[in-house]
């Protein structure tokens, strides 16, 4: 039911993400942070993906409201309120990157904001990024990872609440806010995550993270227009 796949391209991309992030505890070399802006690149070309598919999807619901408004508006309405939290969510963690490429380069707001990853000067530095997304704390609680960490599980929360209670086993939201299984030190998602991260990967944490939202969005609008039975109202209102 899940229009969430993801294309061999998608599969790709994923698997160099989770080598590196391997990697960096390791080693930190130049060629290491170079891969990140390739990777990231890779994330940024997946989530215009998303969005033309959602859109796409938003367009099927606005055409089927046309044809059948009484059966189809309720579930056009959920989906109204996904594109919204989406939306939000998404320009959330996209101001939380070029804060941190403006803060840690030392440039003004305006200039990190059209800056390319490439093109950073400081993408190995940790300090201003740990600075920022775990703050003064022991576990990520003063610093703006907990916030990301808090709006990503309400996100998952409310997107939940738009799919019945029969459909939930079968629908699978990849938005994972849980410590991760294999920390060799008890971390939690805050901490390993991003701390002591170099600003290259902390920015290509983010911008996957864009994507679970963007594909957590278009599998959940996916099944709000299925439950329509599109094919059975177009044959009624003929």
């Amino acid at each position: 039911m899940s229009s969430g796949k993801e294309s061999p391209r998608q599969k790709m991309i994923g698997m160099m993400y989770l080598v590196l992030t391997a990697l960096l505890a390791l080693n930190v070399s130049k060629d290491i942070l170079d891969a990140f802006v390739v990777v990231n690149k890779g994330l940024e070309k997946t989530a215009y993906n998303f969005t033309n598919r959602n859109e796409n999807l938003y367009a099927d619901f606005d055409l089927a409201k046309s044809i059948d408004p009484v059966r189809v508006t309720p579930n056009w309405k959920l989906a109204q309120e996904v594109k919204k939290r989406s939306a939000e969510l998404t320009e959330y963690i996209d101001k939380l990157q070029k804060q941190l490429v403006a803060k840690t380069d030392g440039i003004a707001q305006g200039v990190a904001d059209t800056l390319q990853m490439a093109d950073i000067e400081s993408k190995e530095n940790y300090d201003i990024p740990t600075n920022i997304l775990i703050g003064n704390s022991e576990d990520g609680a003063a610093g703006e990872s907990r916030k990301l960490k808090n709006k990503l599980n309400d996100y998952r929360t409310q997107l939940s609440k738009c799919i019945l209670a029969e459909d939930k086993k079968n629908i699978k939201l990849d938005i994972d806010t849980d410590a991760p299984k294999h920390s060799e030190n008890n971390e939690n998602w805050e901490m390993y995550n991003f701390f002591n991260r170099p600003l290259v990967a902390s920015i290509t944490i983010l911008s996957k993270l864009k994507n679970d939202v963007k594909n957590a969005e278009s599998v959940v609008v996916d099944y709000l227009l299925k439950q329509n039975d599109t094919e059975t109202m177009k044959f009624d209102t003929i």
